[in-house]
């Protein structure tokens, strides 16, 4: 893979591919301004051939690998053209839709040595009355200052294959747009949320309470706070791991329910045993 040389010429070329297509399908959901923040923070490459585009996105540890094709044939052969991974820097990448749609997709990766590791499903929450008014005492707005602590925290609780871990950059500016919240016990982050508003839809990014402050209703008014600040919003959506029963049963007690999509994380070239559903 190569540089992208600019956000600019990446976004014509996924255009033309989808101009171009027979039968398009991608994993790359993003608009110039957000691919121009990846731009921004470096590590982004692509491979660009007969009727696909892929492209690369480094962090710690991992490599996001992304795709836009005219047709399976297509994908198939940039796929097969992608360079091995060292086993510390596994390619990653995230199929969505309906389950039923990525079964051919998923077949392509699968073939290409890629195993899946791990399912996110998608919650929603449209027109659910309020839970309770939240304590404004407990939460307050997340500082820039606050990105390296809140990042050192995901890095403890999360599966970076399957969940990714934003990059202090891109914590701070969620700060300074004011779409984060922290609960802090004394000098230390006991908790965060990250969200985000588009139109008339919220998008929860994270939700995290370090296991020392769970039970003291961090959590919960977190999670209250996003929905009073969001509540103007006709729908509410979320990510959550298709195995953590816990996580699922909290979000529909504050109204949320299952949504027919699917993120199915196909990894190549990571240590250990293949993941789970």
């Amino acid at each position: 893979m190569i540089p992208v040389p600019s956000p600019e010429v990446l976004v014509e070329a996924l255009a033309s591919t989808r101009a171009a297509a027979a039968a398009y399908h991608t994993n790359l959901f993003l608009n110039l301004d957000q691919i121009a923040g990846w731009f921004a923070e470096g590590g982004l490459a692509w491979m660009r051939g007969p009727g696909a585009v892929l492209v690369r996105q480094r962090e710690a540890g991992l490599d996001r690998l992304f795709h836009a094709a005219t047709c399976p044939g297509a994908l198939a052969e940039a796929l097969a053209r992608l360079p091995e991974p060292p086993r510390t820097q596994p390619w990653v990448s995230d199929l969505v839709g309906r389950p039923e749609a990525l079964t051919d997709v998923a077949g392509i990766y699968a073939a290409c040595g890629f195993r899946h590791h791990r399912s996110l499903l998608r919650m929603i929450r449209v027109g659910t009355p309020l839970p309770a008014p939240p304590d404004p005492s407990v939460c307050d707005e997340a500082l820039p200052g606050q990105a390296d602590a809140v990042v050192a925290m995901l890095r403890r609780l999360l599966d970076p294959l399957a969940e990714r871990i934003p990059s202090p950059r891109e914590v701070a500016r969620w700060a300074a747009d004011g779409e984060m919240l922290t609960v802090r016990r004394g000098d230390t982050l006991a908790g965060m949320l990250a969200y985000h508003v588009q139109g008339r839809s919220a998008h929860l990014r994270y939700w995290h309470v370090d296991p020392r402050f769970r039970g003291g209703g961090a959590g919960s008014a977190l999670l209250r706070t996003f929905l009073d600040r969001t509540r103007g919003c006709t729908r509410q959506t979320l990510w959550v791991l298709a195995h953590n029963a816990d996580s699922i049963a909290k979000y529909a007690h504050y109204g949320f329910h299952m949504d027919p999509a699917v993120d199915m994380i196909m990894v190549k070239g990571a240590a250990g045993p293949g993941g789970i559903a």
